[in-house]
């Protein structure tokens, strides 16, 4: 029970009492200061707690696994109502927390659980995706996208097997970037630049959620099961990489497209025609946005795109080493260098390496994507199984990136510690002379990290 006691003496009961203004209800004054009023607000303390409740017992689900499983039927059925609450914060809550109830119900493995995962995610897709077209709040419709993208990543088959997902997913998609979405309408705005701005700023959230949608829903599904999805998006995404779109429409274009490559080992015949040539000019644009996401594109064409792309791989490599040559932006030189390890790994014949290695090398260690230090060090694997003779001469600069991947805050330390340990070790052991020479040299602190990479 929420409402206060009669004798509560906290409310301003008396200066109530002494207010005799009398207000005209008819006051055509009052009604054209609320004609613009989208809606009011009551700040109240058990609306937050309602959010901070929601997303705490999201989080609880999240990490503690089994022993949050008796909790999720009830906690589950309290969100559900809430995804309809008038306040947008509470709502943006419950959505993110329904979709990771039912994570926990299919990771569960409990024949009620899954039972409970597949009516729920049944219900609650199709509801994400309407209120991603209908929801009058931009923050809303990205907490819709987010859930999305999450679930899709958690459940994969389980959710893109069941019908009619997939293509309500990638409809409601579409329908951003078509902008027809109800939190895209402006309205009527007459030059309102605060207004615009603020439109602006909510569309590349919009966007940049929506990017991860798409990339989602392809490492939910088989190549062969997506690529028709993909090519039934293709002439919306290549027309949002045009020059008269937003920057963030481009962006998110030729990003989704780069994010989408993976997804498309052995079908990527029909979209690298398609793909290159944005990939290319996209490398060469004003934007430094552009460019990291086409050189990223260019460097995933090469990984996964076999050998129906090595003849393209010189006029690749050429237009890299143009682009290093003139680039400035840290995180568009990383993107150069990861590009460049793409094609070590690949191990193609076609592939120069001693022209390559000294790039890579030169422009180590990375500057401002660590993210990327996962595939150096696979490139830095492949050299070092094939006893490639530049390891030697090399090694200060490796253990030097073994530091830096180890301290670094945006690495992904499950995936890439341990090719790092491993491959320090090694050296430690093929090379102990000159490992040890450079544990010598090192500052106490860069020397205590290394040390402790092979602990």
């Amino acid at each position: 029970n929420l409402m206060p006691e009669e004798n509560d003496s906290n409310l301003p009961l008396e200066s109530l009492e002494d207010d005799n203004e009398e207000i005209d209800l008819e006051d055509s004054a009052q009604e054209d200061d609320l004609e613009d009023v989208k809606g009011i607000a009551v700040e109240n303390a058990y609306v937050s707690e309602k959010e901070q409740a929601l997303l705490a017992l999201k989080d609880l689900s999240e990490h503690c696994g089994p022993a949050f499983y008796p909790f999720i039927y009830q906690s589950l059925e309290e969100a559900w109502t809430m995804m309809d609450f008038p306040d947008d914060d509470v709502r943006s809550a419950a959505i993110l927390a329904c979709a990771q109830f039912l994570v926990a119900y299919l990771k569960s493995g409990q024949p009620d659980g899954l039972e409970a995962y597949k009516k729920g995610a049944k219900e609650l897709i199709p509801k994400l995706c309407g209120m991603v077209e209908s929801e009058e709040e931009n923050t809303v419709v990205v907490s819709c996208l987010e859930a999305i993208s999450d679930m899709l990543k958690e459940c994969k088959l389980e959710l893109t097997t069941m019908p009619g997902h997939p293509e309500a997913i990638v409809k409601c998609v579409t329908m951003i970037m078509k902008g027809e979405c109800t939190c895209q309408d402006q309205g009527d705005e007459e030059g309102l630049e605060m207004e615009e701005m603020e439109t602006s700023e909510q569309d590349e959230a919009l966007f940049e959620y929506a990017g991860d949608v798409l990339p989602s829903l392809g490492q939910a599904m088989t190549p062969p099961t997506f690529a028709p999805y993909l090519m039934g998006c293709m002439q919306m995404l290549l027309k949002k990489t045009r020059k008269h779109c937003s920057i963030a429409e481009r962006s998110f274009a030729v990003g989704t497209l780069a994010d989408c490559v993976k997804s498309l080992q052995g079908q990527l015949d029909p979209f690298a025609k398609h793909l290159l040539p944005i990939f290319l000019e996209g490398a060469k644009d004003t934007e430094a946005d552009m460019r990291q996401n086409s050189v990223y594109g260019l460097g995933e064409l090469v990984l996964w795109g076999g050998p129906g792309l090595e003849p393209k791989y010189n006029q690749i490599l050429s237009d890299l080493s143009m682009i290093l040559t003139a680039e400035t932006a840290p995180q568009v030189i990383d993107q150069v260098v990861a590009g460049v390890a793409r094609f070590l790994v690949v191990d193609s014949g076609c592939v120069p390496v001693q022209e390559i290695l000294p790039v890579l090398l030169a422009n180590l260690p990375l500057k401002a994507d660590e993210s990327e230090y996962e595939i150096v060090f696979k490139a830095f694997g492949k050299l070092y199984a094939a006893g490639h003779e530049s390891i030697k001469s090399n090694i200060s600069k490796i253990l030097e990136c073994a530091v830096a991947a180890k301290k670094g805050k945006e690495v992904d330390a499950d995936k890439v510690m341990p090719m790092v340990s491993e491959l320090v070790k090694l050296i430690q052991r093929d090379f102990t002379a000159e490992y040890q020479t450079i544990l010598s040299g090192l500052p106490p602190e860069a020397a205590s990290t290394l040390t402790s990479i092979t602990a």
